[in-house]
C-alpha cells in the first residue's frame, strides 16, 4: 500500500535484488579474506608440538654434563643476572596493584616472601642476553614467566591440599581455598595482559599454550598411565586416544612436559623471537628450555625419596602420599610388577607408600632416573651449543655481559686417553677436534654471544679439563663462559 505505483514496485523490486547481491559478493570476499587470513591458523608453528620424547628416552648419559659441570665449577649464572633478578620481585608487585586488599596481598604472597630459586625468569634473562642483550620487552617476559609459574602453585597446593611451599605456609592454608583460586586466576589474568602489551602475536600465542599445558598436564595427573591399566581393563578409557599407546614413562614424561617444562621451552623462545632471532636460534632455546625442564622435574622426583623436608621444603614422599607415581616408582615398576596396583590405586591403602618406597629402593628405579634426567640436561647443553652460532645480536659491537669483544675460546672435551685440541676462532665461536683412540669434542662460544646459552671455561678450568681428561686446550684469551647449571643437577655430575 506504500507504493505510489507499479514502476515504483519494480525499481524497488530490482534495487532488492541488486543490495542481495552485493551483500552476498561482499559475504565471498569476507569468506575469502578469512582463509587468507587464517583466524584459527596458529602463528607460531608447533606451539602444541615439539614433544616428541622416544629418542631423548633411549639416550644414555655421554659425559658431557659431567664434563661440563667440571668446567664451569666455580660459575654463577644467576650472579650474571642478578641485578635484573633482583628488582623482579618488584616488578611484579607492580604489575599486581589492585584495589582490593585482601586480593592483592594473597596474590603477592609469595613475592613479598621472595622465595624461591626464580630458575625460569633466571634462563629467559641468560637467553636474552646470549641472543643480543636485554632489553624491556624480555624483562617484562620474565616477570611473566614467574607470575604464570606461581598462579599454577596456587592452584596445585588447592588441588593437592598441601600446608607448606618453599618451607613457608602455603597460600591455601594463609588465605583459604577460596582466595588462593581466585588469587591464581588474578594473577593469570595480569600476566595475559601484560603478555598482550608486549605486541607480538606469535609471544602471546606461545604464553597461551603454557597455560593450557598447565592444566592439561595436571588432569593427566589426576589419573595413572592408561597403559598400567590395560592388563585388568582399568585405565584404558582415561585420557584421549593417543595416551593409551604410550608406555607408561612416556606419559609421565608427556606430563611433565605440559606441567614443567613447556612453560621453560615457550619462554625461552619467545625471549628468543622477541630479540630479533630467526627460526633454528628461536628452536634451539625452545629444546634448551625443554630438557632443562624435563631434568628438573625427573631430578624434584629423585629428591622426593633423597631429600628432607628441610632441604625440600615440602614433607619427603610427598609424591607418592599424594598418590602420584613418578619416574622412579615407574621405572622401578618394570622390576616389581606388584607396583603397578598401588599405583592404580594411588597409594590409598595402608601401607602403600611405605610399600612402594621399599620397592623402590630395592630397584634400580632411582638410578635409571637419575641417568635420564642426566641424558635430558646433556641433549640440552647441545641445544644451548646449537643456538648460539645462529644468535642475531642487535648490534655488531653489542657488548658482552662482561663488557669484553666476542672473543672465542676452544674446549676440548677429552674422553679417557683421547688427544683434542681446541681452536679459538673469534666472532663468537670456538671449534675443538678429537683426535686419538679417544674421541674429543670441542666446543666454544664467545663471550660477547654465549653469554647466557652455552658451553664454558675460564683458563684455569681448561687446565683442569687439560690434567683430568689428557686434553690439549688452545685458547684465544680473553674468554669467559658458562653453562646455565641447577645446583640440583651437581650430585649427580660430580
Amino acid at each position: 500500500r506504500w507504493l505510489a505505483s507499479p514502476a515504483d514496485y519494480v525499481a524497488k523490486q530490482v534495487a532488492k535484488s541488486s543490495l542481495d547481491k552485493a551483500i552476498d559478493a561482499l559475504q565471498r570476499e569476507s569468506d575469502a579474506f578469512e582463509d587468507v587470513l587464517g583466524v584459527d591458523k596458529p602463528t607460531v608453528e608447533g606451539t602444541d608440538g615439539g614433544i616428541e620424547l622416544k629418542s631423548s628416552l633411549r639416550r644414555e648419559p655421554n659425559g658431557l654434563l659431567t664434563a661440563t659441570a667440571a668446567a664451569t665449577r666455580d660459575a654463577d649464572p644467576f650472579a650474571l643476572v642478578s641485578g635484573h633478578i633482583t628488582s623482579l620481585g618488584d616488578g611484579i608487585k607492580h604489575l599486581l596493584g589492585s584495589d582490593h586488599p585482601v586480593l592483592q596481598a594473597c596474590a603477592q604472597y609469595f613475592f613479598e616472601l621472595d622465595g624461591g630459586k626464580k630458575i625460569r625468569p633466571t634462563m629467559v634473562l641468560l637467553v636474552a642476553a646470549a641472543c643480543g642483550g636485554i632489553d624491556d620487552r624480555q624483562r617484562r617476559l620474565a616477570e611473566i614467566t614467574e607470575m604464570i609459574h606461581t598462579a599454577s602453585l596456587f592452584h596445585d597446593d588447592v588441588i593437592d591440599k598441601a600446608d607448606t611451599r618453599r618451607g613457608e605456609p602455603s597460600v591455601n592454608r594463609v588465605f583459604g581455598n577460596k582466595m588462593a583460586i581466585l588469587a591464581g586466576d588474578f594473577l593469570l589474568a595480569r600476566a595475559s595482559i601484560s603478555l598482550a602489551r608486549l605486541r607480538n602475536l606469535e609471544a602471546v600465542e606461545l604464553l597461551s599454550t603454557v597455560i593450557e599445558h598447565l592444566v592439561k598436564g595436571e588432569v593427566m595427573q589426576m589419573r595413572p598411565p592408561p597403559s598400567l591399566g590395560n592388563g585388568d581393563g582399568r585405565g584404558a578409557s582415561d585420557g584421549p586416544e593417543w595416551s593409551v599407546s604410550l608406555s607408561p614413562l612416556e606419559f609421565y614424561m608427556r606430563k611433565n612436559y605440559y606441567k614443567t617444562a613447556s612453560l621453560m621451552a615457550n619462554s625461552c623462545r619467545a625471549c628468543a623471537l622477541l630479540g630479533g632471532n630467526d627460526e633454528v636460534a628461536q628452536r634451539a632455546a625452545y629444546d634448551y628450555g625443554k630438557h632443562v625442564g624435563l631434568a628438573f622435574q625427573l631430578v624434584d622426583d629423585i629428591l622426593d625419596f633423597e631429600g628432607s623436608a628441610e632441604t625440600l621444603g615440602k614433607p619427603a614422599l610427598a609424591d607418592l602420599a599424594q598418590g602420584h607415581a613418578t619416574a622412579p616408582v615407574l621405572l622401578a615398576a618394570e622390576e616389581h610388577p606388584e607396583l603397578e596396583q598401588l599405583i592404580l590405586r594411588k597409594f590409598e591403602e595402608v601401607g602403600d607408600v611405605a610399600r612402594a618406597e621399599r620397592l623402590v629402593r630395592d630397584s634400580d628405579g632411582l638410578r635409571r632416573a637419575k641417568d635420564l634426567a642426566v641424558a635430558q640436561a646433556e641433549v640440552a647443553i647441545e641445544a644451548a651449543a646449537a643456538a648460539a652460532p645462529n644468535a642475531t645480536p642487535r648490534r655488531p659491537d653489542a657488548p658482552s655481559v662482561y663488557g669484553r669483544g666476542p672473543h672465542a675460546v676452544g674446549l676440548v672435551l677429552g674422553l679417557d686417553l683421547g688427544l683434542g685440541v681446541g681452536l679459538g676462532l673469534g666472532s663468537g665461536l670456538g671449534l675443538g677436534l678429537g683426535l686419538g683412540s679417544g674421541s674429543g669434542l670441542g666446543l666454544g662460544l664467545g663471550s660477547g654471544l654465549g653469554s647466557g646459552l652455552g658451553l664454558v671455561a675460564r683458563r684455569r678450568a681448561g687446565r683442569a679439563m687439560e690434567r683430568r681428561n689428557k686434553a690439549i686446550v688452545v685458547e684465544t684469551p680473553p674468554a669467559e663462559l658458562f653453562f646455565l647449571e641447577s645446583e640440583c643437577f651437581l650430585p649427580f655430575a660430580r
